[in-house]
């Protein structure tokens, strides 16, 4: 029993939360264990660290959980603003240079293969 409440402490799991069953497709449930012994935790914390990651994106937390979470929304963001301005780059040149194919055009359209 001691140690059950050790783990508790440590894990920051409270006797009185909620516990209920999960099935989970065999595949699944390999990948859960793989990173949980990766990030060296229990199949159950790896469950309820991503979780909390997702609701946070949710929630546009980003700050409040990984800096890996953060950097890759703000990829993501970066990515979409270059987008942004290659098809704005390409509106130009189309203007300029009716019918020829763009460098700007082609480097997003080898970016997305």
């Amino acid at each position: 029993m001691a140690v059950k409440a050790l783990m508790r402490h440590i894990c920051g799991m409270k006797k009185d939360d909620a516990h209920f069953r999960l099935r989970l497709a065999a595949d699944l449930h390999q990948a859960m264990k793989s990173a949980a012994e990766t990030n060296n935790r229990s199949i159950n914390a790896e469950i309820v660290s991503r979780l909390e990651q997702t609701l946070a994106l949710d929630e546009g937390d980003v700050e409040r959980y990984s800096p890996i979470l953060n950097a890759t929304a703000r990829a993501t963001v970066l990515e979409m603003k270059v987008n942004e301005l290659i098809d704005r780059l390409d509106a130009v040149l189309d203007r300029t240079n009716p019918g020829a194919t763009h460098s700007a055009k082609a480097s997003k359209d080898d970016r997305h293969r």
